[in-house]
């Protein structure tokens, strides 16, 4: 079963495809910013929560009261 960061990867691999087979530059950047921000999505989204890396509620470099 796909997940939701694969399916963005998707999405990236298509805005590539869109990229390699724009006319013009701007479309080929165009394209090229989007598939950037599908690929950072899919990151988030593979990123574990930060509270499971926290002891206490807290995360681990805190020096708070």
């Amino acid at each position: 079963m796909a997940t939701k960061a694969d399916e963005y990867r998707a999405k990236a691999a298509d805005c590539v495809k869109q990229a390699q087979q724009a006319s013009n530059s701007t479309m080929k950047e165009v394209y090229h910013d989007v598939a950037c921000m599908w690929l950072h999505l899919a990151e988030q989204v593979d990123m574990p929560p930060a509270t499971e890396n926290w002891r206490d509620g807290r995360p681990r470099n805190y020096t708070g009261p």
